[in-house]
């Protein structure tokens, strides 16, 4: 990958709103922060407390503005790896956290209609769908196809 300086110091930039971003989300919409172990501090769990993570944040992407500097391909590269390992990592946080927001829908089927009903209640319950078999015998080819 080619990148002029300029194109590196805008994906280091990218990255580091990227990074803040899931973070102050995962902070406003997830349980308490806690005491960062290993596996805090790799964004599974709760998040890290506010310090621990701006100190860590803070370090990267100035180790990474640096490598901008001295290599645009190799900074801005490792800021697009940044950005995109927090995506991955934290998106079943992100994605489970989004859909706990929104109602919970159900939808019975029976042949022919579909009725979608919207519950706030506690229990839902799983979705039915009713299928009718018909025997064999009853089903008669059409005009001009023989068997065989």
């Amino acid at each position: 990958m080619n990148m002029d300086q300029a194109t590196a110091e805008r994906w280091v930039t990218i990255s580091a709103f990227v990074v803040i971003a899931i973070y102050g989300y995962r902070r406003l919409a997830g349980p308490p922060a806690q005491q960062g172990t290993l596996k805090n501090v790799l964004g599974q769990g709760n998040p890290v407390p506010l310090g621990q993570f701006v100190t860590a944040w803070g370090v990267t992407f100035f180790v990474v503005a640096i490598m901008a500097e001295a290599s645009p391909s190799l900074g801005g590269s490792f800021a697009i790896l940044i950005a995109a390992a927090d995506l991955l990592n934290n998106m079943g946080g992100l994605v489970s956290a989004v859909t706990s927001h929104e109602p919970k829908t159900t939808t019975t089927g029976t042949t022919g209609t579909t009725s979608t009903t919207t519950t706030t209640a506690s229990a839902v319950t799983a979705p039915t769908l009713t299928v009718g078999v018909a025997p064999l015998s009853s089903i008669t080819r059409p005009a001009g196809v023989s068997a065989g």
